[in-house]
Protein backbone atom coordinates (compact mmCIF):
# COMPACT_ATOMS: atom_id res chain seq x y z
CA UNK A 1 0.00 0.00 0.00
CA UNK A 2 2.87 2.48 0.64
CA UNK A 3 3.93 1.73 -2.56
CA UNK A 4 1.50 2.46 -4.56
CA UNK A 5 0.93 5.63 -2.40
CA UNK A 6 4.04 6.88 -3.03
CA UNK A 7 3.73 5.56 -7.22
CA UNK A 8 0.14 7.57 -7.57
CA UNK A 9 1.80 10.87 -5.97
CA UNK A 10 4.97 10.83 -8.40
CA UNK A 11 2.11 10.06 -11.45
CA UNK A 12 -0.10 12.98 -9.35
CA UNK A 13 3.15 14.90 -9.63
CA UNK A 14 4.02 14.62 -13.39
CA UNK A 15 0.69 15.25 -14.11
CA UNK A 16 0.64 18.92 -12.15
CA UNK A 17 3.92 19.87 -14.20
CA UNK A 18 2.19 19.30 -17.21
CA UNK A 19 -0.74 21.68 -16.29
CA UNK A 20 0.05 24.81 -16.69
CA UNK A 21 -2.81 26.00 -15.08
CA UNK A 22 -1.28 23.85 -11.79
CA UNK A 23 2.90 24.18 -12.00
CA UNK A 24 2.60 28.22 -13.77
CA UNK A 25 -0.21 29.42 -11.88
CA UNK A 26 1.85 32.56 -11.26
CA UNK A 27 4.17 32.84 -14.43
CA UNK A 28 1.59 34.31 -16.21
CA UNK A 29 3.83 37.10 -17.58
CA UNK A 30 6.25 34.00 -19.25
CA UNK A 31 3.36 32.51 -20.66
CA UNK A 32 2.16 35.29 -22.44
CA UNK A 33 5.50 36.14 -23.61
CA UNK A 34 6.29 31.89 -24.56
CA UNK A 35 2.74 31.96 -26.73
CA UNK A 36 3.54 35.49 -28.37
CA UNK A 37 6.95 34.11 -29.38
CA UNK A 38 5.69 30.80 -30.60
CA UNK A 39 3.06 32.80 -32.85
CA UNK A 40 5.61 35.17 -34.56
CA UNK A 41 7.83 31.64 -35.11
CA UNK A 42 5.04 30.29 -36.74
CA UNK A 43 4.06 33.10 -39.10
CA UNK A 44 8.41 33.12 -39.81
CA UNK A 45 7.87 28.88 -40.82
CA UNK A 46 5.33 30.24 -42.90
CA UNK A 47 8.41 33.19 -44.27
CA UNK A 48 10.44 30.46 -45.28
CA UNK A 49 8.16 28.33 -47.27
CA UNK A 50 7.46 31.52 -49.34
CA UNK A 51 10.79 32.05 -50.05
CA UNK A 52 11.87 28.16 -50.68
CA UNK A 53 8.96 28.76 -53.23
CA UNK A 54 10.69 30.82 -54.74
CA UNK A 55 13.80 28.52 -54.69
CA UNK A 56 12.22 25.75 -56.43
CA UNK A 57 10.54 27.84 -58.86
CA UNK A 58 13.74 29.22 -59.62
CA UNK A 59 15.28 26.47 -60.31
CA UNK A 60 12.85 24.48 -62.39
CA UNK A 61 12.95 27.22 -64.71
CA UNK A 62 16.81 27.87 -64.68
CA UNK A 63 16.97 23.77 -65.39
CA UNK A 64 14.26 24.13 -68.44
CA UNK A 65 16.11 27.62 -69.93
CA UNK A 66 19.49 25.12 -70.30
CA UNK A 67 17.61 22.29 -71.87
CA UNK A 68 16.42 24.77 -74.83
CA UNK A 69 19.52 25.70 -75.46
CA UNK A 70 20.19 22.64 -76.45
CA UNK A 71 17.30 21.44 -78.09
CA UNK A 72 18.43 22.47 -81.51
CA UNK A 73 20.66 19.07 -80.70
CA UNK A 74 17.87 16.40 -80.44
CA UNK A 75 17.56 14.20 -83.57
CA UNK A 76 14.54 11.31 -84.23
CA UNK A 77 17.35 8.81 -85.47
CA UNK A 78 16.60 5.49 -83.42
CA UNK A 79 20.59 5.11 -82.09
CA UNK A 80 21.51 4.08 -78.62
CA UNK A 81 23.74 7.59 -78.41
CA UNK A 82 20.64 9.18 -79.18
CA UNK A 83 18.37 7.68 -77.12
CA UNK A 84 19.93 8.48 -74.42
CA UNK A 85 20.49 11.88 -75.21
CA UNK A 86 16.76 12.33 -75.61
CA UNK A 87 16.59 10.68 -72.40
CA UNK A 88 18.14 13.30 -70.34
CA UNK A 89 16.19 15.60 -71.44
CA UNK A 90 13.24 13.83 -70.54
CA UNK A 91 14.60 13.26 -67.12
CA UNK A 92 15.48 16.11 -66.35
CA UNK A 93 12.58 17.74 -67.39
CA UNK A 94 10.34 15.58 -65.05
CA UNK A 95 13.03 16.93 -62.79
CA UNK A 96 11.69 20.37 -63.28
CA UNK A 97 8.22 19.28 -63.00
CA UNK A 98 9.05 17.87 -59.81
CA UNK A 99 10.86 21.08 -58.54
CA UNK A 100 7.66 23.23 -59.77
CA UNK A 101 5.12 20.82 -57.81
CA UNK A 102 7.02 21.59 -54.56
CA UNK A 103 6.66 25.01 -54.86
CA UNK A 104 3.48 25.44 -55.64
CA UNK A 105 2.98 23.11 -52.58
CA UNK A 106 4.57 25.24 -50.67
CA UNK A 107 3.45 28.79 -51.51
CA UNK A 108 -0.18 27.20 -51.76
CA UNK A 109 -1.45 24.43 -49.11
CA UNK A 110 1.07 25.13 -46.44
CA UNK A 111 1.57 29.20 -46.65
CA UNK A 112 -2.07 29.10 -47.00
CA UNK A 113 -2.27 26.62 -43.74
CA UNK A 114 0.73 28.44 -41.57
CA UNK A 115 -1.00 31.79 -42.47
CA UNK A 116 -5.20 30.61 -41.15
CA UNK A 117 -2.91 28.60 -37.87
CA UNK A 118 -1.46 31.79 -36.93
CA UNK A 119 -4.65 34.05 -37.53
CA UNK A 120 -6.16 31.25 -35.27
CA UNK A 121 -3.72 31.18 -32.61
CA UNK A 122 -3.19 35.38 -32.50
CA UNK A 123 -7.33 35.13 -32.14
CA UNK A 124 -7.59 32.63 -29.42
CA UNK A 125 -4.62 33.88 -27.40
CA UNK A 126 -6.16 37.65 -27.30
CA UNK A 127 -9.85 35.67 -26.32
CA UNK A 128 -7.83 34.13 -23.59
CA UNK A 129 -6.18 37.18 -22.66
CA UNK A 130 -9.19 39.16 -22.45
CA UNK A 131 -10.55 36.14 -20.15
CA UNK A 132 -7.88 36.78 -17.91
CA UNK A 133 -8.48 40.54 -17.56
CA UNK A 134 -12.30 40.01 -16.82
CA UNK A 135 -11.41 37.30 -13.97
CA UNK A 136 -8.45 39.75 -12.57
CA UNK A 137 -10.80 42.81 -12.57
CA UNK A 138 -13.25 40.36 -10.66
CA UNK A 139 -10.55 39.75 -8.10
CA UNK A 140 -9.30 43.48 -7.98
CA UNK A 141 -12.66 44.05 -7.29
CA UNK A 142 -12.63 42.03 -4.04
CA UNK A 143 -9.53 43.32 -2.95
CA UNK A 144 -10.23 47.14 -3.39
CA UNK A 145 -13.56 46.44 -0.42
CA UNK A 146 -11.71 44.51 2.08
CA UNK A 147 -8.58 47.31 1.62
CA UNK A 148 -11.87 49.78 2.57
CA UNK A 149 -12.95 47.56 5.26
CA UNK A 150 -9.12 47.35 6.52
CA UNK A 151 -9.09 50.85 6.61
CA UNK A 152 -12.25 51.32 8.31
CA UNK A 153 -11.69 48.74 11.01
CA UNK A 154 -7.87 50.27 11.45
CA UNK A 155 -9.71 53.76 12.24
CA UNK A 156 -11.85 52.22 14.58
CA UNK A 157 -9.23 50.20 16.20
CA UNK A 158 -6.86 53.20 17.02
CA UNK A 159 -10.37 55.68 18.33
CA UNK A 160 -10.96 52.50 20.86
CA UNK A 161 -6.97 52.82 21.82
CA UNK A 162 -7.45 56.31 22.09
CA UNK A 163 -10.47 55.71 24.66
CA UNK A 164 -9.03 53.49 26.57
CA UNK A 165 -6.08 55.18 27.25
CA UNK A 166 -8.26 58.23 28.36
CA UNK A 167 -10.25 56.33 30.11
CA UNK A 168 -6.87 54.83 32.27
CA UNK A 169 -5.43 58.39 32.65
CA UNK A 170 -8.80 59.61 34.28
CA UNK A 171 -9.23 56.98 36.49
CA UNK A 172 -5.68 57.50 38.04
CA UNK A 173 -5.92 60.99 38.31
CA UNK A 174 -6.52 62.43 41.68
CA UNK A 175 -7.75 65.44 40.17
CA UNK A 176 -10.88 64.15 38.07
CA UNK A 177 -13.88 63.69 39.19
CA UNK A 178 -15.64 60.46 39.24
CA UNK A 179 -18.54 61.26 37.06
CA UNK A 180 -16.13 62.25 34.28
CA UNK A 181 -14.44 59.60 34.92
CA UNK A 182 -17.35 57.32 34.39
CA UNK A 183 -17.66 59.40 31.31
CA UNK A 184 -14.35 58.53 29.67
CA UNK A 185 -15.72 54.65 30.67
CA UNK A 186 -18.69 54.27 28.90
CA UNK A 187 -16.24 56.35 25.73
CA UNK A 188 -14.34 53.34 25.57
CA UNK A 189 -16.90 50.78 25.87
CA UNK A 190 -18.70 52.23 23.18
CA UNK A 191 -15.47 52.76 21.22
CA UNK A 192 -14.44 48.94 22.01
CA UNK A 193 -18.10 48.25 20.82
CA UNK A 194 -17.89 49.56 17.42
CA UNK A 195 -14.95 48.04 16.77
CA UNK A 196 -15.62 44.85 17.84
CA UNK A 197 -18.96 45.22 14.72
CA UNK A 198 -16.39 46.42 12.58
CA UNK A 199 -14.24 43.74 13.38
CA UNK A 200 -16.94 41.26 12.46
CA UNK A 201 -17.93 42.53 9.20
CA UNK A 202 -14.10 42.94 8.45
CA UNK A 203 -14.11 38.96 8.90
CA UNK A 204 -16.59 38.46 6.71
CA UNK A 205 -15.44 40.39 4.15
CA UNK A 206 -11.80 38.79 4.33
CA UNK A 207 -14.18 35.39 4.46
CA UNK A 208 -15.60 36.52 0.85
CA UNK A 209 -12.36 37.42 -0.37
CA UNK A 210 -10.52 34.19 0.64
CA UNK A 211 -12.77 32.04 -0.75
CA UNK A 212 -12.73 34.62 -4.28
CA UNK A 213 -9.11 34.01 -4.41
CA UNK A 214 -9.64 30.32 -3.86
CA UNK A 215 -11.91 30.47 -6.80
CA UNK A 216 -9.54 32.75 -8.60
CA UNK A 217 -6.32 30.91 -8.39
CA UNK A 218 -7.52 27.42 -8.18
CA UNK A 219 -10.10 26.88 -10.58
CA UNK A 220 -10.66 29.84 -12.73
CA UNK A 221 -7.21 31.13 -13.02
CA UNK A 222 -5.99 27.65 -13.94
CA UNK A 223 -8.74 27.00 -16.61
CA UNK A 224 -7.76 29.66 -18.44
CA UNK A 225 -4.02 28.91 -18.25
CA UNK A 226 -4.96 25.30 -19.29
CA UNK A 227 -7.23 27.02 -21.79
CA UNK A 228 -3.69 28.73 -23.26
CA UNK A 229 -1.83 25.78 -23.03
CA UNK A 230 -3.85 23.90 -25.03
CA UNK A 231 -4.24 26.39 -27.26
CA UNK A 232 -0.47 26.26 -28.26
CA UNK A 233 0.03 22.81 -28.20
CA UNK A 234 -3.07 22.55 -31.08
CA UNK A 235 -0.16 25.17 -32.90
CA UNK A 236 2.80 23.27 -32.34
CA UNK A 237 0.63 19.93 -33.36
CA UNK A 238 -0.60 21.82 -36.98
CA UNK A 239 2.64 23.56 -37.28
CA UNK A 240 4.34 20.58 -37.30
CA UNK A 241 2.47 18.80 -40.07
CA UNK A 242 2.90 21.69 -42.52
CA UNK A 243 6.82 21.40 -41.58
CA UNK A 244 6.21 17.21 -42.44
CA UNK A 245 4.90 18.47 -45.55
CA UNK A 246 8.02 20.92 -46.76
CA UNK A 247 9.97 18.03 -46.01
CA UNK A 248 7.33 15.88 -48.22
CA UNK A 249 7.69 18.10 -51.02
CA UNK A 250 11.60 17.45 -50.64
CA UNK A 251 11.10 13.67 -50.51
CA UNK A 252 8.79 14.25 -54.03
CA UNK A 253 11.99 16.23 -55.50
CA UNK A 254 14.55 13.14 -54.58
CA UNK A 255 12.14 10.73 -56.12
CA UNK A 256 12.10 12.64 -58.85
CA UNK A 257 15.83 12.44 -58.88
CA UNK A 258 16.74 9.64 -58.49
CA UNK A 259 13.70 8.42 -61.03
CA UNK A 260 15.56 10.66 -63.37
CA UNK A 261 19.21 9.16 -62.56
CA UNK A 262 17.83 5.69 -63.16
CA UNK A 263 16.65 6.18 -66.48
CA UNK A 264 19.38 8.02 -68.00
CA UNK A 265 21.49 5.23 -66.23
CA UNK A 266 19.06 2.35 -68.03
CA UNK A 267 19.32 4.41 -71.20
CA UNK A 268 23.09 4.76 -71.04
CA UNK A 269 23.18 0.70 -70.26
CA UNK A 270 21.55 -0.19 -73.87
CA UNK A 271 24.48 1.86 -75.69
CA UNK A 272 25.91 -0.63 -78.57
CA UNK A 273 28.27 1.03 -81.00
CA UNK A 274 27.91 -1.65 -83.13
CA UNK A 275 23.75 -0.94 -83.66
CA UNK A 276 24.48 2.42 -84.18
CA UNK A 277 26.65 1.76 -86.75
CA UNK A 278 23.92 -0.36 -88.45
CA UNK A 279 21.21 2.23 -88.02
CA UNK A 280 24.02 4.95 -89.98
CA UNK A 281 24.45 2.66 -92.80
CA UNK A 282 20.78 1.80 -93.51
CA UNK A 283 20.13 5.32 -93.40
CA UNK A 284 23.09 6.38 -95.82
CA UNK A 285 23.61 3.45 -97.80
CA UNK A 286 24.01 3.94 -101.37
CA UNK A 287 22.41 2.76 -104.37
CA UNK A 288 25.36 2.98 -106.82
CA UNK A 289 27.26 -0.04 -107.83
CA UNK A 290 31.49 0.37 -106.85
CA UNK A 291 33.21 1.60 -109.78
CA UNK A 292 34.89 -1.19 -112.02
CA UNK A 293 38.77 -1.23 -112.79
CA UNK A 294 39.91 1.63 -115.96
CA UNK A 295 41.25 -0.31 -118.64
CA UNK A 296 44.69 0.95 -120.73
CA UNK A 297 42.11 2.56 -123.45
CA UNK A 298 39.80 3.99 -121.48
CA UNK A 299 42.52 6.04 -119.57
CA UNK A 300 44.18 7.06 -122.69
CA UNK A 301 40.79 9.11 -124.27
CA UNK A 302 40.80 10.44 -121.04
CA UNK A 303 43.61 11.99 -121.00
CA UNK A 304 43.56 13.02 -124.68
CA UNK A 305 40.42 14.45 -123.86
CA UNK A 306 42.17 17.06 -121.14
CA UNK A 307 45.09 17.55 -123.13
CA UNK A 308 42.87 18.83 -125.53
CA UNK A 309 40.62 21.14 -123.39
CA UNK A 310 41.68 24.97 -123.86
CA UNK A 311 43.23 26.44 -121.01
CA UNK A 312 41.48 30.01 -119.76
CA UNK A 313 43.05 32.65 -120.62
CA UNK A 314 43.29 36.21 -119.18
CA UNK A 315 43.96 38.86 -121.95
CA UNK A 316 44.57 42.35 -120.30
CA UNK A 317 42.35 45.06 -122.06
CA UNK A 318 43.44 48.71 -121.81
CA UNK A 319 39.81 50.49 -121.37
CA UNK A 320 39.69 54.43 -122.95
CA UNK A 321 37.87 57.02 -121.02
CA UNK A 322 35.18 56.46 -122.61
CA UNK A 323 35.13 52.64 -121.82
CA UNK A 324 35.82 53.42 -118.14
CA UNK A 325 32.79 55.50 -117.74
CA UNK A 326 30.44 53.27 -119.27
CA UNK A 327 31.61 50.48 -116.71
CA UNK A 328 30.86 52.95 -114.13
CA UNK A 329 27.58 53.32 -115.15
CA UNK A 330 26.65 49.30 -115.66
CA UNK A 331 25.30 48.67 -112.63
CA UNK A 332 27.88 45.59 -110.81
CA UNK A 333 26.03 41.94 -109.95
CA UNK A 334 24.74 41.92 -106.02
CA UNK A 335 26.86 39.20 -104.06
CA UNK A 336 25.31 36.01 -102.54
CA UNK A 337 25.20 36.41 -98.79
CA UNK A 338 27.00 32.72 -98.30
CA UNK A 339 29.52 33.98 -100.52
CA UNK A 340 30.87 35.32 -97.09
CA UNK A 341 31.43 32.33 -95.48
CA UNK A 342 34.00 29.38 -96.28
CA UNK A 343 32.30 27.17 -100.00
CA UNK A 344 31.39 23.39 -99.00
CA UNK A 345 29.70 21.06 -101.84
CA UNK A 346 26.61 18.70 -100.91
CA UNK A 347 27.77 15.26 -101.91
CA UNK A 348 24.44 13.74 -102.21
CA UNK A 349 20.49 15.21 -102.22
CA UNK A 350 19.33 15.79 -98.61
CA UNK A 351 15.59 15.73 -97.13
CA UNK A 352 14.68 18.05 -94.35
CA UNK A 353 14.10 16.74 -91.03
CA UNK A 354 12.97 18.92 -88.05
CA UNK A 355 15.67 22.22 -87.76
CA UNK A 356 17.92 21.17 -91.11
CA UNK A 357 17.12 22.34 -94.62
CA UNK A 358 16.73 20.31 -97.80
CA UNK A 359 19.88 20.64 -100.76
CA UNK A 360 20.20 19.28 -103.88
CA UNK A 361 23.53 17.34 -104.90
CA UNK A 362 26.55 19.08 -105.74
CA UNK A 363 24.53 22.71 -104.28
CA UNK A 364 27.38 24.91 -103.04
CA UNK A 365 26.55 26.28 -99.49
CA UNK A 366 28.40 28.59 -97.45
CA UNK A 367 29.43 27.02 -93.68
CA UNK A 368 28.48 29.50 -91.22
CA UNK A 369 29.39 27.03 -87.90
CA UNK A 370 30.61 23.47 -87.46
CA UNK A 371 31.25 22.80 -83.74
CA UNK A 372 31.95 19.33 -84.84
CA UNK A 373 28.74 17.36 -83.60
CA UNK A 374 27.85 16.24 -86.32
CA UNK A 375 26.17 18.90 -87.64
CA UNK A 376 27.26 22.12 -89.83
CA UNK A 377 24.92 25.39 -89.86
CA UNK A 378 25.11 26.49 -93.39
CA UNK A 379 23.85 29.10 -95.89
CA UNK A 380 22.20 28.88 -99.28
CA UNK A 381 23.09 31.01 -101.77
CA UNK A 382 19.20 32.85 -101.57
CA UNK A 383 19.94 33.10 -97.61
CA UNK A 384 18.22 30.46 -96.02
CA UNK A 385 20.13 29.15 -93.19
CA UNK A 386 19.83 25.63 -91.66
CA UNK A 387 21.65 22.30 -90.51
CA UNK A 388 22.85 19.92 -92.78
CA UNK A 389 24.43 16.67 -91.77
CA UNK A 390 28.44 16.43 -91.81
CA UNK A 391 28.36 13.32 -93.60
CA UNK A 392 26.76 15.02 -96.73
CA UNK A 393 29.35 17.70 -97.54
CA UNK A 394 32.66 17.92 -98.95
CA UNK A 395 34.64 21.38 -97.63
Amino acid sequence: RSTQRISSDINMTKVNESRWGEALWNQRPRIDAYTQDNIAFTDQVRTLAGQLAQVEQKYAKDLRQVLRQHEKTLSDQNTTVAQAWRQIFVSLDALASAHENAAGSFVGPVSAALADLTKETTKSRKDILAECAQKDAGLSKEMEMLGKERAKFSKLEKDEDQASQAFLKAESSDTVTKAKVEKARKTWEAKSRIREEAQKKLQIVLDQVNSKRTQFFHIEMPESIDKMQAMDENRASRLVAQIGDIGAGYNSIGNAAVGAATAIKAAVGNHSPSDDSKVFALLHKTTDYLPDELTVKEQSAADAAQAAAPAAVAVPQTLGVEAHAADEDEELPEMSPAAQYPQARILYEYTAEDGSIACGANEVLGVMQNDGSGWILVMKQDGTQGYVPSTYMEE
